[in-house]
């Protein structure tokens, strides 16, 4: 990890030669010793293999604890982000603080191709900025988007028994099944245009059957993954009555996110796409945006599906009560408090969410925004690790009340205006093609001098301010 740090990793449990968290704690601690008594800033990772990711668990030696996959990185790389949570200290967002010199070197060459390819200066407009963008997530001039996959997570919200949805909590279940069958709206777009879908049960509260369950995160496009945070009863808590869940829950199921991301990166796509199912997280979005900005609830509640004007003012309530301590603060600051506000009013899809935002920058990896819950996902994840936003790319600009205001927050503009607000990812898929595009003329149109084309009629012209962005 480095020539002046250490970095450990010490497992237990399933699969591992320390079967207890006490032996492996006792050789970490001993590993740590002999580390810094040979000059290394030595630190330890304990991963308890009987988790999700080799989940680190609680910290006895006064450590910052890393997850398992931080394995291989070394202290001086990565950002150290720690949160004083649940007891422990765990760090999240493991990626690089600042852009790496490759990585700023690329987009410098592709804004220089852009300028060299057969066309006057700027005139495939956003299509040029997105090949630049996607170079600079990369670390590649040249990019190609031949496989893309949209993550869809899926939990049911104890908010929902407030009457704030016009659907039952029943379509949660009924369509996290139908996005095997690909008869969703994300679904059958996907089919269109080639991706594929990752499913992840977060917590769907109604029973859904076992067969239609893969153990093995993308084993099966066609099957869900189970990582259900709470097995025996699926959903959050009602955030109008109290917190929605606790801060390891919360912690835990955005590991989910970060491992799916892993997981999405592993089996060889070039692009990734967040979407979700909840009856219910139209809610929990707004009340964060409102914790975060410091905004009331008429400016960020929508009427979601379609809620009557009775549960639209429930809504509301609900909304200003839940991120009333953080709007008194005038919005969430820092990363400790993010989580907080997750824990307090947010739902395990949207956790998950935010923490494949993070896991997707790690791994240098594209991701596409899809609409408000999306975004709002997307914003907590920048605040948690704020270099994630790097990699994001918004697709369409969401027709929900709030979609604005959190995409404005995160510098982004999107780059389809179809009144969409469907939710699911269905954004993802549409915008996938739309930036496979942007990289292919990248990839295979001809410069001036591969067209045998003289550009010094276009001095003039690159010269004049109204060709410059």
């Amino acid at each position: 990890a480095g020539s002046d740090a250490i970095l450990l990793d010490v497992k237990c449990g399933r699969g591992a030669f320390m079967k207890s968290e006490e032996d492996a704690r006792q050789l970490a601690e001993w590993m740590v010793e002999i580390g810094n008594a040979a000059g290394k800033k030595t630190m330890a990772v304990i991963s308890d293999m009987n988790q999700p990711l080799g989940r680190a668990v609680g910290n006895a030696l006064e450590v910052i604890e890393v997850m398992d996959v931080l394995k291989g990185r070394g202290p001086a790389d990565i950002t150290e982000l720690s949160l004083t949570l649940a007891g422990g200290m765990i760090m999240l967002g493991g990626f690089a603080n600042t852009m790496e010199e490759g990585h700023a070197k690329a987009v410098s060459l592709a804004r220089e191709r852009q300028e060299t390819l057969a066309k006057p200066p700027g005139s495939l407009g956003g299509l040029e900025e997105i090949s630049i963008r996607i170079a600079g997530m990369t670390g590649k001039t040249i990019n190609r988007i031949d496989r893309a996959c949209v993550a869809v997570f899926c939990a049911d919200n104890g908010v929902a028994a407030e009457g704030v949805a016009s659907a039952p909590q029943s379509v949660t279940m009924a369509q996290t099944i139908n996005f095997t069958r690909r008869l969703t709206g994300v679904g059958a777009l996907a089919e269109s245009f080639g991706s594929d879908l990752l499913i992840v049960d977060m917590g769907v509260k109604d029973p859904i059957p076992r067969k239609l369950y893969d153990e093995s995160p993308l084993g099966d496009t066609h099957r869900i993954t189970d990582r259900r945070i709470r097995p025996e009863t699926g959903e959050t808590d009602n955030i109008a009555l109290g917190p929605a869940m606790t801060p390891e829950e919360a912690l835990r199921a955005i590991e989910t996110g970060m491992e799916m991301a892993d997981v999405i990166k592993s089996k060889g796509y070039e692009i990734m796409g967040i979407g979700e199912m909840g009856i219910g997280n139209t809610t929990t979005s707004a009340a964060l945006l409102s914790a975060i900005t410091g905004r009331p609830a008429e400016e960020t509640v929508g009427r979601g599906g379609g809620v009557n004007d009775k549960g639209f003012a429930r809504k509301k309530e609900i909304v200003d009560s839940a991120a009333g301590y953080f709007m008194k603060s005038g919005g969430i600051r820092t990363p400790e408090e993010m989580v907080e506000a997750l824990s307090r009013m947010g739902g395990f899809d949207i956790c998950a969410m935010a923490g494949a935002y993070i896991g997707a920058a790690r791994n240098r990896m594209p991701v596409v925004i899809d609409g408000y819950i999306s975004v709002v996902a997307a914003l907590s994840a920048a605040i948690i690790a704020p270099k994630a936003k790097d990699y994001m790319i918004a697709s369409h600009k969401s027709f929900e009340r709030g979609y604005s205001i959190a995409v404005e927050r995160l510098g982004l503009k999107p780059f389809l205006s179809l009144d969409m607000r469907l939710g699911e990812g269905s954004g993802c898929p549409i915008a996938f093609g739309i930036i496979k595009g942007a990289c292919d003329v990248m990839a295979n149109m001809a410069t001036f001098e591969e067209a045998a084309i003289r550009d010094d009629y276009l001095e003039e012209i690159r010269s004049e301010e109204r060709y410059k962005k």
